[in-house]
């Protein structure tokens, strides 16, 4: 596969000699020369290890040669001849060549010419010392240009770059002399050949739903007050027991994000590992050729683990080809079975996509004669049925029959397999995982013994409705108004309009004034909508628990993963809004519960599982650290390169304990979140960042970013921000820009923001410390008894060294030095000393945007003297 440059399990050194043998040298007998590995050669800063050729002719005298090839790890990293092999002034005469090839591309050594650089990628081609001979020259070729010939003298070493070396003899001779030769082979712009992909064997599968509130399931309303759990009223809520049981036996994340709070660059997102914009996915695609669509040369999650052998495939809503495109020229046209559109060919890897549908927010599918699917599709036309695979909605009823699973059976007008769309999607995976247990998907060469499916189900989102019983459960609810419906920051005269001075997002939507504010019988249209939504999560909840039990039934689902998301979330009348696209936590947050399928089982045995049990992880994700957290799970040794993080760590507390990353998501505003609060830029208004204390204000009503207590959680986010564009250019605003650099200002944000009076020198609260030493050490320069932070001086009680701890900005502060001094005495003739015996950094400090740094001196003595000064 030759989707994406692959980083190696290890350095290049490592990578180099564990496939030593791809080096190929020939000679003019076209026999192939032995590699044996030598000894590793350590010099600077390089590390190299140096291999024996041997076997090979190079000089047309019938007899073996042998030289030396050494590998650079670091500092060159490059292949180096480093014994200019001796011709001893035999030619090579015409027909003689010496070919070395690393990966498949070659490079020929031949009579009259050098090797070409631009055929074996060179970064210098280094012909060292010619025969002596008052006509022998070189030219010089790049781009088809010559330069003038030159004469060569003994030693003169020609460097080129992708250049093409041609020698020849003045004199009209077909042979050149040199004494020897030596070059240098550049392999950084070159991805060596891979190993195998390979894997632990465990089977994965993702269920993922559609624009789902978090708030609807059990497992994340735990973690929530009463009042923001029970949103629509007290004691409405729709109970998802087996969901709530993945969480309770295995991984429940509470602070997990779409990198984009829209339907097709979220799933761009989760299925790649980078952020959507990066691959020209701004928003959804709707039309054909609007050119949002995932590229075939991207490198998914699947084409990783089908190079692992793994069975890879799909089941409902995709939503990355472009929107409305036939993918069969037939009369109606083929919905199923997307590609993209650069290579028909392509199936994203993706090996069983039968029932893998572009759009999916149908809410009945069914099977006709050919096996192929049928969906209602939204159609109300009578004669829609014309066309075998689209359903005419108005025609569908129940037959009164049910299935094997006790689920009820409709009937189209055409055939009487219809079922409600998440329960024929449960059944299409189940299909799936019965086709993998007989090996229906095996061939002459290729046994699967693991696979990755996805279930993608097109609910809870739009259009709210649900199937019998699911559909009557909850509709005898009076469901109230969401508690942060009235928005005090909005505009009183106008909601709908945002206020000069709020962010663009900050307003209610028109669509949310049609679902929710009432009609003139005071009646709220709310209600239907969110007892057809509860039912569709109870739906949800109720066919998971099928197909766990499956899975137990067949005996695999000890040796399965799997994991519940979602591709963003539902505001569903939260600050009067409905749907997403805002950086509201319910639009941008995302349910994410992940188990080891061993601690479903109906008796449980392993008491070690992959998944550990229990776990509730608060730090902040994104769906970009998807792809390398579940390869990482799975032990596969060939990640791709992505935007997204390995989240393993957070799964062990000994680990998680030091993690203190930032995640962030972008959607014409920007955020950067991680465990507790939540930074959003919006460069469109004069207020245009705000901060939120998600535990101290879940409601997202307050703008904490001119408060003082914040500056520091303040300067944390800001730069996870700019370390973001820094690396994202296709996503870089000017006025964000300025409004970044304006948060990151230093000592000018901190003076504003602790409207402070008295400059650097002075001292506002009167402490006898200025203003600058806790700008610099974190103390609070407006609390004379703030001594929190002040430094701390520890003793070792065994040999009695002296430890002195203190925090300290962070980043540092490049316009304001500090020091950090110590001596023995304070009489006159003893001086301050900076030198200490050992410095420990990157220590958590209390204070957030602070680290804390250990400087320890190595004496036993009665008395040690320490000062930390602020140099400005």
């Amino acid at each position: 596969m030759n989707k994406h440059l692959y980083r190696l399990g290890g350095v290049l050194l490592l990578a180099l000699n564990a496939y030593a043998t791809e080096f190929v040298f020939k000679g003019t007998d076209a026999a192939t020369a032995s590699v044996s590995p030598g000894s590793v050669v350590v010099g600077g800063t390089a590390t190299a290890t140096t291999y024996t050729v041997s076997g090979v002719d190079l000089d047309g005298d019938s007899t073996n040669d042998s030289f030396t090839v050494t590998i650079n790890a670091a500092g060159s990293s490059a292949i180096t001849f480093t014994d200019r092999y001796l011709i001893g002034g035999n030619a090579l005469t015409p027909g003689e060549t010496f070919t070395v090839s690393y990966g498949g591309i070659s490079g020929t050594l031949s009579s009259g010419s050098v090797v070409q650089a631009n055929s074996f990628t060179f970064d210098s081609l280094k012909m060292i010392g010619w025969q002596p001979s008052n006509n022998e020259a070189y030219t010089i070729t790049q781009s088809g240009v010559t330069s003038a010939v030159q004469t060569a003298n003994r030693y003169t070493e020609l460097s080129t770059n992708n250049f093409t070396v041609n020698a020849y003899d003045n004199g009209g001779a077909t042979a050149f002399n040199p004494d020897y030769f030596a070059f240098t082979v550049d392999v950084l712009d070159y991805s060596p050949p891979l190993p195998p992909t390979t894997a632990n064997g465990r089977n994965l599968i993702w269920i993922i739903t559609d624009e789902h509130n978090l708030r609807t399931l059990g497992c994340y309303r735990d973690t929530m007050s009463s009042e923001m759990a029970e949103m629509w009223g007290e004691g409405f809520v729709v109970e998802t027991p087996l969901l709530d049981s993945m969480a309770d036996n295995g991984v429940l994340f509470t602070r997990m994000h779409a990198s984009r709070a829209v339907c097709t660059p979220s799933r761009a997102a989760m299925f790649t590992g980078q952020y959507p914009l990066s691959l020209g996915i701004p928003n959804n695609s709707n039309t054909v050729g609007d050119g949002k669509y995932l590229r075939a040369n991207v490198t998914t999650i699947f084409d990783v683990l089908k190079d692992a052998g793994y069975l890879t495939g799909y089941v409902g809503k995709w939503h990355l080809s472009e929107g409305g495109k036939p993918f069969e020229n037939t009369p109606w046209g083929k919905w199923w079975e997307p590609y993209p559109e650069d290579d028909t060919n392509d199936t994203y890897g993706i090996l069983v996509n039968k029932f893998m549908f572009n759009g999916g927010h149908d809410k009945w599918y069914g099977i006709v004669e050919d096996g192929l699917p049928a969906t209602a599709n939204g159609t109300t036309d009578p004669t829609s049925n014309g066309d075998p695979y689209l359903v005419n909605r108005n025609l569908i009823s129940p037959t009164g029959a049910y299935d094997a699973w006790g689920q009820p059976l409709y009937s189209d007008g055409n055939t009487t397999n219809v079922k409600f769309s998440t329960d024929w999607l449960t059944d299409r995976t189940i299909d799936f995982i019965n086709e993998f247990k007989s090996g229906a998907y095996n061939t002459i060469g290729t046994t699967y013994t693991s696979f990755f499916h996805v279930l993608s189900i097109p609910d809870p989102h739009t259009t709210d409705s649900s199937r019998p019983p699911y559909s009557t459960m909850y509709t005898n609810m009076t469901f109230e108004l969401p508690r942060t419906w009235l928005n005090p920051n909005y505009n009183s005269a106008d909601p709908y309009t945002p206020y000069l001075d709020n962010p663009s997002w900050m307003s209610a939507d028109g669509t949310a004034a049609d679902l929710y504010d009432p009609l003139d019988t005071g009646v709220y249209t709310i209600q239907d909508r969110i007892a057809q939504y509860f039912g569709m999560v109870k739906c949800i909840d109720d066919n998971v628990g099928r197909l766990i039990a499956h899975l137990e039934n067949v005996g695999i689902l000890q040796d399965t993963v799997l994991m519940f998301s979602s591709d963003h979330g539902d505001m569903f009348g939260e600050h009067r809004r409905v749907n997403k696209d805002t950086p509201h936590d319910m639009s941008m947050r995302i349910p994410c519960i992940v188990v080891d399928g061993s601690q479903l089982l109906t008796t449980v045995t392993n008491m070690a599982p992959l998944i550990p049990r229990g776990i509730i992880v608060e730090e902040s994700g994104n769906n970009t650290d998807w792809l390398e957290t579940f390869l990482s799970l799975l032990d596969v040794n060939n990640i791709p390169d992505t935007h997204g993080r390995d989240l393993t760590p957070l799964l062990d507390p000994s680990t998680a304990a030091g993690w203190h990353d930032v995640s962030v998501q972008s959607q014409g505003w920007m955020a950067a979140t991680d465990s507790r609060y939540k930074l959003v830029l919006d460069a469109a208004s004069d207020n245009a960042t705000w901060l939120f204390d998600l535990e101290r204000d879940p409601k997202e009503f307050t703008n904490y970013v001119d408060h003082a207590d914040y500056e520091g959680v303040v300067r944390k986010l800001a730069h996870g921000i700019r370390d973001y564009m820094a690396v994202h250019p296709e996503d870089v605003d000017p006025d964000r820009i300025t409004e970044c650099n304006r948060l990151l200002s230093g000592w000018d944000r901190y003076e504003e923001v602790y409207a402070l009076t008295e400059g650097q020198a002075g001292d506002d609260d009167k402490d006898g410390l200025s203003n600058v030493y806790e700008y610099t050490f974190g103390t609070d320069p407006l609390d004379p008894n703030n001594t929190n932070e002040t430094p701390v001086i520890q003793i070792n009680p065994i040999n009695g060294w002296v430890t002195l701890s203190h925090q300290i900005r962070s980043p540092k502060d490049s316009t304001i030095p500090y020091t950090v001094e110590w001596r023995t005495n304070l009489v006159s003739g003893v001086s301050w000393s900076g030198t200490w015996d050992s410095v420990a950094t990157n220590y958590p400090a209390a204070s957030i945007g602070f680290e804390r740094i250990e400087h320890t001196v190595e004496l036993d003595r009665d008395e040690l003297f320490f000062r930390l000064k602020a140099n400005p």
